[in-house]
């Protein structure tokens, strides 16, 4: 089926493909949009274990009915930085920051030919003189390499310790403890004081991060996590003192489930 969400930040047009049953969502000029894909895929191409552990936190979200903005959780993209996240604080870290090896920018140029999108890119006009996109396309190429070749270093030096069921495993037990129910005795202290920030690989500070006010004052910031793409996003602004709750549950339920010696279809198994 095919259904308009008119009044999302972004509006879209979500659907589903009629082969192969994908899901997907639709939107018009959203170059963010575009970036954000773009950040993805590079970090996926950084070492075979981010694209294996992505799909895998994406079904678990979708099969635990916690990935839908309208039920106030967080959608796929959030999920997806909260992997990246992980993956960056864990020990040995398996990701850098690519925004930061970047330059501390993201271009959505990164995600295609740079030559078929720079003049999308370019708000000032025709990109200068002759030559001038060639020139640019060629640098970004370059730079991209460059910081690509640099993020799958790390990732190498962590495969031998670090396989994709022990990250996984990692990954539920992290945030369940980030939000207080691992175990800790830390009762979401984390969550309280920091911000989620993939941007620059460490989480930052509540009290240095100022969020714009969101409609009539009533956002909440119970799990702020900013989007590296637009610094004053908070991607976690969704949850509510509900479903925060029912994330702690499902983040607990996996990490339990894995450290009794579980199986990932228990772990997957559909939300009743």
């Amino acid at each position: 089926g095919v259904e308009g969400v008119a009044r999302a930040r972004v509006p879209i047009v979500k659907c589903v493909d009629s082969d192969s049953r994908i899901p997907a969502d639709i939107s018009i000029d959203n170059r963010r949009a575009r970036a954000k894909t773009a950040l993805l895929a590079s970090y996926a191409r950084c070492d075979p274990r981010v694209r294996t552990l992505l799909f895998v936190v994406k079904r678990w979200a979708a099969r635990r009915a916690i990935n839908d903005p309208r039920a106030s959780f967080p959608n796929s993209y959030t999920w997806c930085q909260l992997l990246i996240a992980y993956l960056q604080l864990c020990s040995p870290p398996v990701l850098p920051s690519l925004t930061s090896l970047a330059g501390g920018e993201w271009s959505d140029a990164w995600s295609a030919d740079p030559l078929l999108v720079l003049p999308a890119l370019d708000e000032g006009g025709d990109g200068g003189g002759e030559g001038e996109p060639e020139r640019a396309a060629h640098e970004l190429r370059r730079d991209h390499a460059a910081v690509l070749e640099a993020a799958a270093a790390v990732a190498a030096a962590s495969r031998t310790s670090q396989d994709v069921g022990s990250l996984l495993s990692g990954f539920f037990h992290f945030w369940a403890d980030w939000l207080g129910e691992g175990g800790s005795g830390r009762g979401g202290a984390l969550a309280q004081w920091w911000v989620v920030c993939t941007r620059i690989g460490a989480p930052l500070q509540q009290a240095d991060k100022a969020w714009p006010e969101g409609a009539a004052g009533r956002e909440w910031h119970l799990f702020p996590i900013e989007d590296p793409v637009d610094e004053d996003h908070d991607l976690g602004r969704v949850l509510t003192p509900r479903s925060l709750a029912v994330l702690k549950q499902e983040l607990s339920r996996a990490a339990q489930t894995l450290a009794e010696g579980g199986t990932l279809e228990q772990v997957l198994r559909e939300h009743q």
